[in-house]
C-alpha cells in the first residue's frame, strides 16, 4: 500500500468549490479561494488507492509491544489513539517514521462520571432546566456555545498532545446527533442565546467554531461528525459537510451502516448512494474524509466478507485516491484494527479509474480501472453483470469472464487473470 501521510503537509489556498451533481469521471481541484487543509496526495498507481487508517481510540487498551506496533504502522500512516496510549507513540514511528499520530478527546460532551465535575453553566439543558445523557455511554452533553467549555476543550487537546507525544488531536462528537430525538434523555437542548431548542443549522454553526478553535492547536487534527451521506447532503443548513471547512480531516463514523442494523441487515439502496456520493464529492472537492463502517458483534465469517467485500468495491466506485481514507473493521481489539488495515483486499491491484462509475440499464453499479473492475448490487435482487472482455479473477482467486451474476447486497472486486 502507498497511504499518503497528512503528517507533512499545512493549510494552502484552494480553488473554487463546484457542486458534483453528476458521476464524477476525474478529480479536478476545487475552485473557491478559502485556506483548508488537503494533502497533496500522489495520482493513484497499482494498489494505492485505498488508503487505510485506525481508530485504536474505539479498542480496549492493550500493553504496547513493538511487533504489536510493527504490525499496525506499517500498513498505515494515520492512526487514532487515547490519551493513555502515550506508550505505543514511539514504536509507531519506529515502525513508520511517515505515521501520523492523533490523540482523542471529546468536544462536546462530558465523559461518564464527569456529569458534576464542571461548573453547572457549563452544560446544555433542555426545556425543563435537565441535564442530557447519552444513555449508551452514559456522557453529559455541555453547552456548546459556552466559551468556557470551549477553552477547556483546547486546553484537553494541548494537554493530551503533551502527554501522549501525538501530532495532534482528534475531536469527538462535533456533530448534530445531539439534536435527534432518543439520542439523549430527557427533551431537546435549549440554545442559551433564543431561549428555544437548538436548530440543526446554528447547532452546526456552533460545533464549527469549536473546530476552528481546536484547528489553531499546531498539528494535524481531525473531528467526528460527517457521520454519513444522509447527514453529508442534508438541507436547511444542517449539512455535515461544512465541518470539512474547518478541520483537517473529518470523520464518517457510520459510512454504509448504523448501529441500527443488525449484521445480515443492508443500507436501503438511496442510503447506500448517498453514502457512495459522499465519497465522489469529497474526492471532487478535496475534502479529506476518514471513511468507517463497523460490524461489531456475532457475524459468521462468511458475513463478514461479504460486508468486508461490500464496503471495499463502494469505495472503489467512488474513490479517486485524492483525499478519502477507508476503514472496515468487524473486531473491536487490537488485533482486529491491525488485521484491518493489513488486509490484503486492500493491496488488490486494480490501477487507475477509467471515468466514474456507472449503472447500465438499471443494473448494478459498475466502474473500470485500468487492470480492474469493480461492481455493487446494493438492491435486494439478484443482477446480471458483464465484465469486460478477457478473463478475470475475483478477491478469493475464482477466474471469470463474460456475464456473472452478483447476488443481492453484494459487492465484487476483479482484476485481469494473465
Amino acid at each position: 500500500m502507498q497511504p499518503s501521510s497528512i503528517k507533512d503537509h499545512g493549510l494552502r489556498v484552494l480553488p473554487a468549490l463546484a457542486v458534483v451533481t453528476l458521476v464524477v469521471a476525474a478529480c479536478a481541484p476545487p475552485a473557491s479561494g478559502r485556506a483548508r487543509f488537503t494533502p497533496d496526495f500522489p495520482a493513484p498507481t497499482g494498489a494505492g488507492l485505498v488508503r487505510p487508517w485506525a481508530a485504536l481510540n474505539q479498542v480496549p487498551k492493550v500493553a504496547a509491544n513493538q511487533p504489536m506496533a510493527d504490525a499496525l504502522a506499517k500498513a498505515t500512516d494515520l492512526v487514532v489513539i487515547k490519551d493513555n496510549d502515550g506508550a505505543w507513540v514511539p514504536m509507531f514511528r519506529a515502525a513508520n517514521p511517515a505515521v501520523t499520530i492523533l490523540v482523542y478527546h471529546n468536544g462536546t460532551f462530558a465523559l461518564k462520571g464527569q456529569e458534576s465535575t464542571f461548573p453547572e453553566d457549563w452544560y446544555a439543558h433542555d426545556a425543563t432546566g435537565a441535564k442530557l445523557v447519552q444513555p449508551e455511554f452514559g456522557n453529559t452533553l455541555m453547552d456548546v456555545s459556552n466559551a468556557d467549555w470551549v477553552n477547556h476543550v483546547v486546553a484537553e487537546c494541548q494537554a493530551d498532545i503533551a502527554l501522549t507525544g501525538a501530532d495532534g488531536c482528534y475531536t469527538d462528537m462535533l456533530m448534530t446527533a445531539p439534536l435527534f430525538a432518543n439520542y439523549l434523555t430527557g427533551g431537546p437542548p435549549i440554545n442559551r442565546a433564543t431561549g428555544k431548542p437548538w436548530t440543526f443549522g446554528d447547532y452546526q454553526h456552533a460545533i464549527e467554531a469549536i473546530a476552528d478553535r481546536v484547528a489553531a492547536v499546531p498539528g494535524p487534527n481531525a473531528a467526528n461528525g460527517v457521520a454519513n451521506g444522509n447527514r453529508w447532503f442534508a438541507t436547511g443548513g444542517g449539512s455535515s459537510k461544512t465541518l470539512t471547512d474547518h478541520i483537517d480531516a473529518a470523520h464518517a463514523e457510520i459510512w454504509l451502516r448504523t448501529s441500527q442494523l443488525k449484521p445480515n441487515q443492508f443500507p436501503t439502496v438511496e442510503n447506500w448512494k448517498q453514502d457512495l456520493d459522499l465519497v465522489v464529492q469529497a474526492e471532487a472537492e478535496h475534502r479529506v474524509v476518514l471513511l468507517e463502517t463497523k460490524l461489531w458483534g456475532t457475524a459468521t465469517t462468511a458475513l463478514r466478507d461479504r460486508w468486508r467485500q461490500f464496503t471495499l468495491a463502494t469505495y472503489l466506485l467512488g474513490a479517486q485516491g485524492q483525499s478519502t481514507w477507508y476503514l472496515f473493521t468487524s473486531d473491536r481489539t487490537f488485533n482486529g484494527m491491525a488485521n484491518a488495515v493489513a488486509d490484503p483486499w486492500l493491496d488488490t491491484p486494480v490501477g487507475t479509474p477509467v471515468g466514474g462509475y456507472a449503472q447500465p440499464a438499471g443494473g448494478a453499479y459498475v466502474r473500470a480501472f485500468s487492470t480492474g473492475y469493480v461492481a455493487v448490487n446494493p438492491g435486494a435482487t439478484a443482477l446480471s453483470v458483464t465484465l469486460p472482455a478477457g478473463k478475470w479473477r475475483t478477491l478469493t482467486g475464482q477466474v471469470r469472464s463474460g456475464t456473472v451474476s452478483l447476488a443481492a447486497h453484494t459487492g465484487a472486486v476483479w482484476v485481469k487473470a494473465s
